[in-house]
């Protein structure tokens, strides 16, 4: 099997690990196609995995909520760099003997030899009526895969109508909930202390890390961000540990601070813990998910 995550944050690196442990336990070799920062995620959880240099999608944001402008602008990049790794695909499919091929939200990571799958949690795109193309350009990608498989349950008791089969599509199957936390020892008797996880695109994580510590000084409160976001606080302490040490941290956190992105949701279920999440701004599925759990 050759799988290959979506580079918007690292949710999609994240919650792929508990559906991939499950697709090793059902005895698939797994092949990860994915950037060296990926890997490195990657390696701490399935050092069984084989993997493959693929860079992300040229994404580029402003940091002004504008998600549809960012990404119109960028639209002709992306589909050059989709029409690379669909070739990409090709040749690995040729050159490794793949014989299933899964998609994380990655619209040109598909084969037309090898049965092709798109893993989601979006059917449908929040959108305002300007920006219904999107919906048509969404609808016109996935339609290519052979399958869809949809990370929520068939009552899309997390997504909502973000995940709802509207169209009856017989290429969809909901899989259920997954994380990197689902297999794991969560304590019961949680500690008191706080993590705030600076997540999502990195001038995003930057802007929540700048508002908590702008907002007051919380003795306990524990702040995980990656390195590209950490060198813009060089006074600040943050949590630098391997990546299983920093889960066993977060499982222990009485609270949780985050956007409200859909893994971190996922994440909160296994989790059972206090949470304080906003969404990103401009950004229309967060509000929708942020709406419809947290209000």
């Amino acid at each position: 099997m050759l799988f290959s995550p979506l580079n918007w944050g690292m949710g999609h690196v994240s919650r792929s690990i508990g559906l991939l442990k499950d697709l090793q336990k059902r005895e698939n070799h797994i092949y990860i196609a994915c950037s060296a920062y990926q890997k490195e995620f990657y390696k701490e959880y399935l050092p069984d995995c084989d993997y493959l240099l693929l860079e992300g999608y040229p994404f580029y944001f402003s940091g002004k909520g504008r998600f549809s402008l960012d990404l119109l602008r960028k639209y002709s990049h992306l589909k050059s760099f989709m029409d690379f790794e669909q070739k990409q695909v090709n040749h690995w499919v040729e050159e490794l003997g793949i014989d299933i091929v899964m998609s994380d939200h990655r619209y040109g990571f598909r084969s037309r030899k090898k049965h092709s799958i798109f893993l989601t949690h979006q059917l449908n795109l929040p959108l305002n009526i300007l920006e219904k193309p999107a919906q048509l350009l969404h609808d016109f990608y996935l339609k290519k895969f052979d399958t869809i498989w949809v990370i929520d349950d068939m009552e899309s008791s997390l997504a909502g109508e973000l995940s709802k089969n509207k169209k009856g599509w017989n290429s969809v199957r909901y899989i259920g909930h997954y994380s990197r936390f689902m297999n794991q020892v969560i304590p019961k008797e949680k500690e008191d202390y706080t993590v705030l996880i600076a997540n999502g695109p990195d001038i995003y994580a930057k802007q929540l890390v700048e508002e908590y510590l702008n907002r007051n000084h919380r003795e306990n409160l524990k702040i995980i961000a990656p390195s590209s976001v950490r060198k813009f606080f060089p006074k600040h302490d943050f949590i630098v540990v391997p990546r299983q040490q920093e889960d066993k941290m977060i499982a222990k956190a009485k609270k949780i601070i985050s956007y409200c992105g859909y893994t971190t949701l996922m994440d909160l279920k296994f989790l059972n813990t206090e949470s304080e999440l906003k969404p990103t701004i401009g950004q229309r599925e967060q509000i929708y998910l942020y709406q419809r759990h947290c209000l």
